[in-house]
């Protein structure tokens, strides 16, 4: 190659060399505009995130296994029993997961709208182990009706799970887990005007695990399943497809492993 020939392929190195850097920096200052613009609506996520974990607390033992089984997304078919016999039925799901670094579990209730409510309704109970009395003591909030119930219980075997108050009018009430598997389990809502002698069933909700959600993958899901993308720019919410590599991180269960940027792009 002459003289002029090898520096006419130099000067053209150096002028893509620079336009790669041109580009990647374009996208760099792209990517911190759009996080200081949107570090405010974030801010508002910050409680959520924290609260979740990857799974029970190591301390709660095999207690932790009473819960684990039903960490995820369940879909829900609900058949309604009233004191005068009328039957109805509605739809909803639920969602169950680990939180405050795994030292208690929440359950999310959802009832979607139906011909006899035009809205949905939203419901949560929060459990934890009490060592001293070994039950799982929680609180259920109805924000909507402004109501809460004190409940306590847990395994009674290796399918069912029951949990008593008697703070909805002073009445005795039982809700429980039944005929649980991995892929299913029946819920039902109890009360009892007698102390506990009869038992009046006031609802019977049919759950099904949703296709996806096994508990493998909820685990990754409920920590938010963090991406932090290693950039030369060193701003990690993008990176741009002209780098040659950029290394990427699954932060979750000390899990790593990186990637081309494509692949993630």
């Amino acid at each position: 190659m002459s003289k002029h020939g090898f520096t006419r392929l130099f000067a053209n190195l150096i002028l893509f060399s620079v336009s790669l850097w041109w580009g990647d920096a374009a996208v760099c200052s792209t990517a911190s505009e759009t996080v200081r613009n949107t570090s405010v609506p974030e801010a508002r996520r910050d409680v959520t995130t924290i609260l979740q974990a990857t799974g029970p607390h190591a301390s709660l033992g095999d207690q932790g296994k009473v819960f684990d089984r039903i960490v995820g997304t369940w879909d829900a078919e609900y058949t309604h029993f009233s004191t005068a016999g009328k039957v109805s039925h509605t739809s909803g799901e639920l969602v169950v997961g680990w939180i405050m670094d795994g030292r208690a579990i929440q359950e999310l209730w959802i009832s979607y709208p139906s011909s006899a409510r035009s809205g949905r309704q939203v419901y949560t109970t929060v459990r934890y182990f009490d060592p001293g009395s070994g039950k799982w003591p929680g609180t259920f909030f109805d924000p909507q009706q402004a109501s809460t119930a004190r409940f306590t219980g847990g395994a009674v075997a290796d399918d069912r799970m029951v949990f008593d108050t008697t703070d909805f009018d002073h009445k005795a009430t039982r809700w429980s887990f039944s005929e649980m598997h991995p892929e299913t389990f029946i819920y039902r809502e109890e009360e009892s005007s007698d102390g506990g002698r009869i038992w009046h069933l006031q609802l019977e909700g049919h759950m099904k695990r949703r296709v996806g959600t096994h508990l493998r993958d909820d685990r990754r899901h409920s920590t938010g399943y963090v991406f932090v993308l290693a950039h030369s720019c060193g701003e990690p919410p993008r990176c741009s497809k002209r780098s040659a590599s950029v290394r990427w991180f699954a932060l979750t269960l000390g899990f790593e492993t990186s990637a081309p940027c494509s692949a993630v792009l």
